[in-house]
């Protein structure tokens, strides 16, 4: 979800915090699962003709 976020001058920036699923596949099956990572992202956006555009992005694993 969202942590924070800020906006100035047609640029921003978004704080994000998510958890991603980890599965490994072999040969076309699932041989592996599990949940676990938690990472934290930071977006950077600008606007562009009136529509917000990622720009650059950052993550940081919390817990793998």
């Amino acid at each position: 979800g969202v942590l924070q976020s800020g906006i100035a001058s047609g640029e921003g920036w978004i704080d994000t915090q998510e958890q991603w699923d980890v599965v490994i596949i072999a040969g076309g099956r699932i041989v592996s699962s599990r949940r676990g990572v938690l990472t934290r992202n930071r977006y950077w956006l600008r606007q562009d003709a009136g529509r917000w555009r990622i720009v650059d992005a950052t993550t940081v694993e919390i817990i793998r």
